[in-house]
């Protein structure tokens, strides 16, 4: 958990979003919730715009824009929310920190990683449960490593927001999760659980997670839709190389089959052979050809890039449902069933 290290880039969004606000719908009254007055329609009759046979006024438009304005209104409150949590627990981890001798919380933090131990029994056995390669053993006991760390984080948190006891004078937002990226999501149209799969195509850890993702979707094909990043290592030629051809198959809805191909063929993730898996999946030579050199390709990688670094992916597998990152599939599977029961 970074507690406080997307602030630049969070307040940066929000000095955005409310420059807008301020720009669209000026000040207003506060309610006894002022997340009511971030963002106010107006009124029907105002005068938007003239041209030569008539006007068009707010009210012309407000069906168009009635969704949009709902969403700025829950993006900008979520940022107020994120960014008010993350800063209330900085103090109360700093506080902890110093109250148990330490200098400040990052040395607090250093001091529970140290603590972290990842036998080489447990790796082996890692690498037989999830039928790995003998060789993939350093790239599996870093994935463990940072795997507890993400779990003893989390339990930070939770201990710190119990000490914190917060008390919300504003709303979250009121619609439910939504997200987006370069590849269409798998399953429902309307689920209201979204899982979030961040992977690198050449990482034998991620074709582990296959498995249970489709266990999981299985079991609830009417509750969930999944969203696959695909993210590329500039030290991985096999990475870039998957990523690239995971977009261009998902330009001619064929992701899903080309997901499998690659995570099949893993070791050889070459031209040769994703030209092969192309042709076998039924794909467009000339279309897949050129979306394969177009730059526009390159730049949704990008985007994917950055999409992973704002939630703070620095490792694949990364999995999320509903914005709330988890440490395993097992986890993902317990969190998606009870989410599941709690829309019935």
């Amino acid at each position: 958990m970074k507690l406080h290290s997307k602030s630049t880039y969070l307040w940066r969004a929000l000095a955005f979003t409310s420059g807008i606000t301020a720009l669209l719908f000026g000040c207003s009254h506060h309610s006894s919730d002022p997340s009511q007055d971030i963002v106010r329609e107006l009124p029907p009759s105002q005068v938007l715009l003239k041209f030569r046979g008539g006007t068009i006024k707010a009210g012309d438009v407000h069906d168009q824009i009635q969704p949009k304005l709902e969403k700025l209104r829950d993006d900008t409150v979520s940022l107020y929310r994120h960014e008010a949590e993350a800063l209330a627990l900085d103090r109360v981890l700093e506080a902890r920190a110093q109250a148990q001798g330490f200098k400040n919380a990052s040395e607090f933090k250093d001091s529970l990683r140290a603590k972290i131990e990842i036998s080489d029994s447990m790796v082996t056995d890692f690498i037989k449960r999830n039928h790995l390669a003998a060789s993939s053993k350093d790239e599996a006991k870093k994935f463990m490593q940072n795997q507890a760390w993400l779990t003893k984080q989390e339990e930070l948190k939770q201990s710190l927001l119990k000490d914190a006891d917060l008390a919300w004078q504003i709303t979250d937002a009121v619609h439910e999760f939504q997200e987006s990226g370069a590849i269409a999501p798998r399953g429902a149209s309307d689920a209201k659980i979204i899982i979030q799969e961040y992977c690198d195509f050449s990482n034998p850890l991620c074709s582990s997670v296959r498995v249970g993702m489709e266990q999981i979707f299985a079991r609830f094909p009417k509750e969930v839709s999944i969203l696959f990043h695909p993210i590329a290592r500039n030290d991985r030629a096999e990475s870039l190389a998957g990523a690239i051809a995971a977009i261009c198959s998902a330009q001619q809805g064929k992701f899903w089959e080309m997901q499998n191909k690659l995570l099949d063929h893993q070791e050889k993730l070459n031209t040769e052979t994703i030209q092969g898996i192309s042709k076998e999946i039924g794909l467009d030579a000339k279309r897949f050809q050129s979306c394969l050199s177009d730059s526009k390709t390159q730049s949704l990688i990008n985007d994917e890039q950055l999409k992973a670094k704002s939630h703070g992916v620095t490792e694949t597998p990364a999995l999320f449902v509903n914005g709330e990152r988890v440490d395993s599939i097992d986890a993902l599977s317990a969190k998606v069933a009870a989410l599941a029961a709690s829309h019935h």
